[in-house]
């Protein structure tokens, strides 16, 4: 039970979060980054057979990824430049 993997395994975040929002897990954080990352619509539920044949192309999927990296240094630049 003291393994850190098994301890891992149990954690739990003992903050606050805000009142009414539902928790986060992990399969929702993907699909909020499926969402965030593909152009396309992926879903709420966001099926496997939306999304998975752009991401078993390699080219496609590092070009995807490539795209939305620099579009977010770029917003992460630009958010500096505003605060200073």
């Amino acid at each position: 039970m003291d393994r850190l993997p098994r301890r891992l395994l149990a954690a739990w975040d003992v903050n606050l979060r805000r009142r009414g929002r539902p928790q986060l897990n992990l399969r929702n954080s993907m699909i909020e980054m499926l969402q965030e990352v593909l152009d396309m619509q992926v879903p709420d539920n966001a099926p496997l057979k939306e999304w998975i044949d752009t991401a078993r192309d390699p080219g496609l999927w590092s070009e995807i990824i490539d795209q939305w990296h620099e579009v977010q240094c770029e917003l992460s630049l630009a958010g500096v430049e505003m605060s200073q």
